[in-house]
């Protein structure tokens, strides 16, 4: 039996040359090596005779989830998903995956990859904001194994595809499979993009189209993509826009300003972290002689928690956040949020202790630093600390 790296190098290969078409790939399945130190008889002996079934994927609403919402989005709040992937259904999708992935050169961006991009332009005018509706779900099931078979001509191959898909692994981000087929499924209109003269930029459902021209092109430009995705893939966008670039620009939660020298700018958008506070109710707003104050609180839900746990809470969010956006050039207004933070970890710590938020500063001093010793006194573990510096090198 040939090596898994081989067999997939050279699908890899075999994808470079025009109008090939893949034919026997199922009999991977029955390759013991693809399956590592999971090896199953009895599932390959399923894979051979093709009784294997997928377990079905289900849905759920759970109340106490909330959806994060971005711009322009319409997606459904509250609908959780929940996981019934068994370790064979992982098996074989990891396998189906490393397939298709050698196959098909699909789209990696990440959404730092794509802002890093967009940082790159130069000259841009006019932007279209594109984000698909209702998107897996929209995905045409017939039409995207008809895509597949362009390239694949193995009916076992498409039909096991078919299991996954009647299962409800299509519509499920959080299997193996479903992102990669939604992929192949965009891999046609970033096919079509790549015919034009423009800037394309996508990241999972969502893309910016950069115009460097006139308002009326890029209302055509809209027209064009959206009159494709409706005719060639049965995609509708949500509420597609054509925003100039010297006013500010939402897309992927950052703000896009072209500067004066021509190049798109990434900010970070103040309202973010000012929710982020909210959310967390680690800060609440109120009136005073006609002006907004921000107030740190204290986090009811997280004083009957270790201390030990409260610091990292509190770390792992600043973190989180910072990492998100440390790209943005005005990154450092995070400073703002780190001070509402420090304290509320402060009022959180008193209410805990029933101190006052000084003496709390003091019974987590270490050599000047907000910090607390853990595990049996050995191991410090300080309140963040590192600042808020834009990461820009990808620039050189």
């Amino acid at each position: 039996m040939r090596n898994p790296e081989i067999v997939l190098e050279c699908l890899a290969k075999e994808a470079k040359k025009p109008d090939y078409k893949f034919s026997r790939i199922y009999r991977n399945f029955y390759n013991e090596q693809f399956y590592g130190n999971n090896k199953n008889e009895n599932l390959i002996q399923q894979m051979k005779d093709e009784s294997y079934k997928p377990k079905k994927v289900e849905t759920r609403k759970d109340e106490n989830y909330k959806q994060k919402k971005v711009a322009n989005s319409t997606n459904k709040s509250y609908k959780l998903t929940k996981i019934a992937t068994s370790t064979n259904d992982k098996i074989i999708q990891e396998i189906l995956a490393s397939i298709l992935t050698s196959i098909y050169i699909l789209n990696q961006n990440t959404r730092h990859t794509a802002l890093k991009a967009i940082a790159k332009c130069e000259g841009i005018t006019w932007v279209i904001i594109g984000e698909i509706k209702n998107f897996p779900t929209s995905i045409d099931q017939q039409k995207l194994i008809k895509i597949i078979r362009e390239k694949i001509q193995d009916e076992k191959f498409i039909n096991l595809i078919w299991k996954f898909i009647k299962a409800g692994y299509l519509e499920n981000n959080n299997e193996i499979i479903g992102p990669i087929l939604a992929n192949i499924y965009l891999n046609e209109l970033d096919k079509y993009m790549s015919s034009q003269q423009h800037t394309y930029i996508r990241v999972e459902d969502k893309f910016i189209i950069g115009i460097k021209g006139s308002k009326k092109e890029a209302e055509a430009t809209k027209e064009e993509t959206k009159k494709y995705l409706k005719e060639q893939l049965e995609l509708e966008l949500i509420n597609p826009k054509v925003s100039n670039t010297k006013e500010k620009v939402r897309f992927l939660e950052y703000d896009l300003v072209r500067a004066k020298t021509g190049r798109i700018r990434l900010l970070m958008p103040q309202e973010i972290w000012m929710n982020k506070l909210k959310e967390c109710k680690a800060m609440k707003v109120v009136m005073k002689d006609g002006k907004e104050q921000w107030i740190p609180c204290h986090r009811t839900s997280l004083v009957n928690k270790e201390d030990i746990e409260i610091f990292k809470i509190y770390n792992a969010e600043i973190r989180r956040l910072y990492n998100y956006y440390k790209l943005a050039e005005n990154v450092s207004s995070l400073n703002s949020y780190y001070h509402i933070m420090k304290f509320s970890f402060a009022k959180t710590m008193g209410n805990k202790y029933k101190i006052s938020v000084r003496k709390v500063f003091r019974k987590y001093n270490i050599e000047g630093q907000l910090g607390i010793r853990y595990g049996t006194n050995e191991k410090i573990c300080y309140f963040y600390n590192e600042g808020f510096k834009t990461k820009q090198d990808w620039k050189k």
